[in-house]
């Protein structure tokens, strides 16, 4: 930057942060009320496709064990 703008002097980082309205931190105040909407919605939505895949696969045991009963019950 320094050999860009023709100073003598390097120019460091920490020297153009020390620049007034070059770097400012603001406090953003949150809407924790929408954001608590968001992850309520994206929580509630992970727990059902959960919940439906646990039922599937307790479908899908049921269905296993019943067949391996039978192929044991044909062997007898």
């Amino acid at each position: 930057l320094a050999e860009k703008l023709n100073i003598s002097q390097e120019i460091r980082v920490i020297d153009i942060f020390r620049l007034p309205e070059v770097f400012s931190l603001e406090e953003k105040e949150e809407n924790w009320e929408n954001l608590w909407a968001v992850l309520k919605e994206a929580i509630t939505a992970a727990m059902e496709g959960l919940l439906l895949m646990r039922i599937n696969e307790g479908q899908n045991l049921a269905h296993d064990i019943m067949q391996r009963n039978q192929f044991i019950l044909s062997l007898v």
